[in-house]
């Protein structure tokens, strides 16, 4: 389908407002066969780049407008040191509008699947690094707890050698002792509203 990702589908091709036919296709038939409890999520696999994000925000308010039910949006953070999405205020400040967004528009905001990768040399510096970037992301998805339904996975818990464990991404490393990011989030999750380090001095995005 593309030479920028494993996507098959759009070969089915768009329909006649632009939108990829298999994205409506897969909310018209989890609208009708679903069961109502489940959750419909549009999971989608980006940084934080506003214009891919904006595009999806316009895909799923043309989803209810056309019937389908879409109960959240969610968000693939397949995260690493070269992008820095997670120390980049401006990417930040984004996240949390796009969060405000979903909740003003009843839709949940998940964080699907977190992990932040080192490309380069592994040390107590790019581990502190590592350790600041899952503390931000989990700050700003906090900020919203009161607004709205958030959630927030990790896509693994142990470093490893293979493709998907590899860069030392996770909280746990090979032998499963707790690195800075774990003790990170903990801190996060004991101290929710000490929050403010995550925009630095502009403050958050409104």
């Amino acid at each position: 389908g593309t030479d920028k990702w494993e996507n098959p589908w759009l070969a089915i091709g768009l329909n006649e407002d632009s939108i990829p036919v298999y994205i409506e296709k897969a909310f018209a038939i989890a609208t009708q066969k679903a069961d109502p409890r489940i959750g419909l999520v549009y999971n989608q696999h980006l940084a934080m780049q506003p214009a891919a994000w904006e595009k999806i925000k316009s895909t799923v308010l043309y989803l209810r407008k056309k019937g389908y039910r879409v109960d959240g949006i969610g968000w693939q953070a397949h995260l690493n040191d070269r992008a820095n999405v997670a120390l980049n205020p401006e990417a930040l400040q984004y996240l949390d509008s796009l969060i405000t967004w979903a909740h003003a528009h009843d839709l949940a905001f998940h964080i699907t699947e977190f992990d932040y990768k080192i490309t380069g040399r592994w040390d107590a510096q790019t581990a502190e690094k590592q350790a600041q970037a899952y503390a931000n992301i989990l700050k700003v998805l906090l900020r919203h707890r009161d607004e709205g339904l958030v959630t927030w996975n990790t896509w693994g818990l142990q470093d490893g050698n293979n493709k998907y464990t590899n860069g030392h991404r996770y909280m746990f490393d090979e032998q499963l002792r707790a690195k800075p990011a774990y003790y990170a989030v903990q801190k996060v999750l004991e101290h929710p509203d000490d929050l403010m380090p995550v925009f630095g001095d502009s403050g958050p995005a409104k």
